[in-house]
């Protein structure tokens, strides 16, 4: 008798009577997690969006650096008093709004993404879908793991016992 492979000994494990109605069980719930998952992610990334385009409108209505417009450099600014094109009040206000906007475009580096509490409950939901079905998915996981290792053990066995038997002839 030839002896049987650990995916043989895996697929009769989850033919048994209940095991496979539990593996369908399993399967369904976890398509419905990830299904769940995509279309509140989706729902998310829709809703920031639009509060970003939203923003972005808003700003773009309302710059507060509208004054640097056609400077190119805080070089220039100090050339352009140098030569007494501005004066110095005008010179250091369009210093300080220079040195603010590069604070600005530095503190924001990475943090474009739109923040608030809606998608801060979006994304707690996301993280917990599924979250009643933890201690099910976690125990026939563990049977899952279990049943493969009995599996390899016999194996193991059934491939001893052929060496000693050969060996015996």
């Amino acid at each position: 008798m030839k002896p049987k492979t650990k995916s043989e000994l895996m697929a009769e494990w989850a033919n048994q009577p209940g095991q496979l109605k539990k593996e369908r069980e399993v399967k369904a719930i976890r398509k419905a997690m990830d299904d769940a998952r995509a279309v509140m992610q989706d729902g998310l990334n829709r809703y920031v969006k639009k509060k970003t385009k939203a923003r972005s409108m808003a700003k773009a209505e309302a710059d507060p650096f509208a004054e640097l417009e056609g400077w190119e450099s805080m070089e220039q600014i100090q050339d352009a008093y140098g030569y007494g094109e501005i004066t110095a009040d005008r010179r250091d206000k369009l210093t300080d709004l220079w040195e603010a906007r590069e604070a600005a475009r530095n503190s924001r580096k990475g943090a474009d993404k739109y923040h608030d509490l809606v998608t801060e409950m979006l994304e707690t939901a996301i993280r917990r879908v599924g979250n009643e079905y933890a201690d099910m998915l976690f125990e026939y996981d563990k049977q899952r793991r279990e049943a493969e290792k009995q599996c390899e053990q016999l194996v193991m066995e059934g491939m001893l016992d052929n060496i000693e038997n050969k060996m015996k002839r």
